[in-house]
Formats: C-alpha cells, sequence, structure tokens
C-alpha cells in the first residue's frame, strides 16, 4: 500500500481506526477493522453499506468500548490501556463525527425551502454539536475540540465508489490525514490472504 510521498514524517503516523504506530516493517494491528473486519453491530449501531468510512469508524467505536478484563479498577472500558492509542482513537471518533455533522450542515443548506426540514435539521445539528462536546468531556478531552475540528477538519465528501479515498492515517505532528484509494486497499487485503471485502459491505 503506497502513502502520499508528501507526508514525510512516516514515523509520526498512525492508523486512525485503531490507533497504532505505522511500521511498514510489522504487520497492522489484528484488533483493527481494516485487518478484523467490521463488526455486525455496535452499541445497537450497524454498519452501512457502501459507506467505508462509517464502517471503518464502527470498528474504531468497537475498540473504544471493549471491556477489558484484567485492567485497573476504573479502567475496564476503553478497550486499549495505552492512554496514548486511546487518546487518538477518541480524538479520531470526534473528528468523524464533526465531518458528518458538516455534511449535515451543507444538506441543511440547500433544503431551505422547507422550513420544517431547515428547523429540523438546525435541531439535529444542535443536538449533535451537544452530544460531541458531552463525549469528548467524558473521555478527558476540553469541549472546544469539537470547534477546534469544525475549523480544521477535512470533510471527505464519499461517492460510495471503489475509486473513493479514504482517510486511513494521521501525521501526529501536523494532524495532516494520508488518504488511500480504497481500491489499494482491497489490494493489500487480498495479498494478505483477507477474503472478506470491505467495498461491498
Amino acid at each position: 500500500m503506497e502513502i502520499d510521498e508528501r507526508s514525510k514524517y512516516k514515523s509520526d503516523l498512525y492508523c486512525i481506526y485503531c490507533g497504532e504506530d505505522v511500521d511498514m516493517d510489522k504487520e497492522h494491528s489484528l484488533e483493527c477493522p481494516i485487518i478484523k473486519g467490521i463488526p455486525e453491530m455496535v452499541l445497537g449501531v450497524k454498519p452501512i453499506p457502501g459507506d467505508h468510512e462509517w464502517n471503518l469508524s464502527l470498528g474504531r467505536y468497537a475498540i473504544l468500548y471493549t471491556i477489558t478484563p484484567n485492567a485497573p479498577e476504573g479502567h475496564r472500558i476503553g478497550g486499549h490501556l495505552s492512554e496514548k492509542i486511546r487518546h487518538r482513537l477518541v480524538y479520531e471518533e470526534i473528528a468523524f463525527k464533526v465531518g458528518r455533522l458538516q455534511l449535515s450542515m451543507i444538506a441543511k443548506k440547500k433544503h431551505k425551502v422547507f422550513k420544517w426540514l431547515e428547523k429540523k435539521r438546525e435541531e439535529d445539528i444542535k443536538s449533535g454539536l451537544k452530544h460531541l462536546r458531552d463525549f469528548a468531556k467524558a473521555w478527558g478531552f476540553p469541549e472546544s475540540i469539537v470547534d477546534e475540528l469544525f475549523e480544521k477538519e477535512k470533510v471527505l465528501l464519499f461517492n460510495f465508489s471503489p475509486e473513493e479515498k479514504t482517510p486511513l492515517f494521521r501525521n501526529e505532528e501536523t494532524y495532516e490525514l494520508i488518504y488511500v484509494p480504497l481500491k489499494d486497499l482491497e489490494n493489500a487485503r487480498r495479498a494478505a490472504g483477507l477474503t472478506k471485502s470491505l467495498t461491498k459491505i
């Protein structure tokens, strides 16, 4: 799998779906949804056919809400005992949800002719922001992280196609997202002997 050459500091990259450091000389985390596969349901939420970013996010959510039997008191839920990795996963989950709220805002602007729909979308966005701020606070992030991500995070306008690029890695120093064509991801999975397709979920 090729990584965009513009990202020069590959040692600073981590996978946004499992939080592990990117090391091209080692196997990817077996817990990552890219390798393990997409869960059938997480806390009542199911995958969405064709929405690859959502489905991979669901896998990340599953890691965050895994019960860890041998964890110290007070840390049974958190999926990973590494604070650094938990921090990354929560950050990426907030960033993903912010992107989806931005898409809702874009859609809202296109439907201003319907007053009742405009009001409903405004209420949904307000509710979504409150949920995100509560989520951030619950995991030890300042609520302001939601507003910061609204300002700087790119919105992925997915096209439900194998030609689509999906975010896969982030540079921890620059916060740059690294996008990979889904067809490259599929080829990498096949080369590793993984036959279940991500693009056909």
